[in-house]
């Protein structure tokens, strides 16, 4: 099963904000996302059975054949918190930069007055000291949580890994790009990614997923870089970016059409658009994208 379409999605917020005591969500997202939010402890959620089917919408890929799903995402001011949101503005998930490090917290939006949210649900770390290799990762598992606490693979210590991201820059006719390859878990059939050790078996990451940028070309007339975003991305910025299927993996109809799995790209200050599709979830997705807040 793909992910949770946008009504089911939303009615899990109502039960965990009903949960926590607070309001339903009435704000924009360009009015939160400067917001002192209120977090909560996933743990408490997650034991309640709150949180359970929610997180499992967020880390589920969209089902193969499905168009890319459009999101927004807006940046604070400072560049500390970043909001996802849908299209009508509703937010979904945000992220916060831990105070002593570029690393953030990923958390589940829930609603409220003021904003409130539950987690942190997932972790984006910077693992060497270039910024170059990041990683998405989760200290609890979907897949066995409700297994006996000494058999669940979270009980071994450790995190579960949904994306290894690397950015590298390279040489393109007489400009240069940052662009990254990334690593995801293969696909159960559910859609959602195979990285438990006690559900999926010893041969976990033996096979991965593989994606990469798509390149901009030299446009010799104008001196510059350039790529079509569709209509999407409004304004230049050097966060701007596509994800395709590695070439050597990718479906034939896929290198044929060109058609981006993942695409952002700026359309007014702080903003930016995200689209995604099979093989990425939602939190993928964000993660992916927040990675380029280190990009200049």
């Amino acid at each position: 099963m793909g992910m949770a379409c946008k009504s089911d999605t939303l009615s899990w917020f109502g039960q965990i904000v009903e949960k926590l005591g607070t309001d339903k969500f009435t704000f924009r997202s360009r009015e939160v996302a400067d917001a002192q939010w209120q977090s909560f402890d996933l743990a408490d959620a997650m034991e309640q059975g709150q949180a359970q089917e929610l997180i499992s919408s967020l880390l589920s890929a969209r089902p193969a054949k499905a168009s890319a799903r459009q999101l927004i995402m807006e940046d604070s001011k400072d560049g500390s918190q970043h909001v996802l949101s849908d299209e009508d503005g509703t937010p979904l998930i945000f992220a916060r930069t831990q105070r002593k490090s570029k690393d953030m917290d990923i958390y589940i939006a829930t609603g409220g007055d003021p904003p409130t949210a539950l987690g942190p649900a997932f972790t984006l770390a910077s693992a060497d000291a270039d910024e170059k290799l990041w990683i998405l990762s989760t200290d609890r598992c979907q897949s066995c949580m409700y297994l006996p606490r000494a058999r669940r693979c979270c009980a071994r210590g450790g995190k579960r890994e949904l994306a290894r991201i690397v950015h590298n820059r390279e040489k393109i006719g007489r400009g240069t790009s940052m662009c990254m390859k990334v690593d995801l878990p293969q696909l159960r059939q559910d859609g959602s990614p195979a990285c438990c050790p006690v559900a999926d078996g010893p041969e976990l990451g033996c096979d991965r997923l593989c994606l990469e940028s798509k390149r901009p070309k030299w446009n010799s007339r104008l001196g510059s870089l350039t790529m079509d975003f569709y209509g999407r991305a409004t304004q230049a910025s050097s966060q701007n970016f596509q994800l395709q299927r590695a070439i050597d993996e990718a479906d034939q109809k896929d290198v044929v059409s060109g058609e981006p799995v993942l695409l952002f790209g700026k359309t007014e200050d702080n903003a930016f658009v995200l689209d995604y599709k099979n093989p990425l979830g939602m939190v993928q997705a964000f993660a992916i994208a927040l990675t380029t807040k280190v990009w200049e």
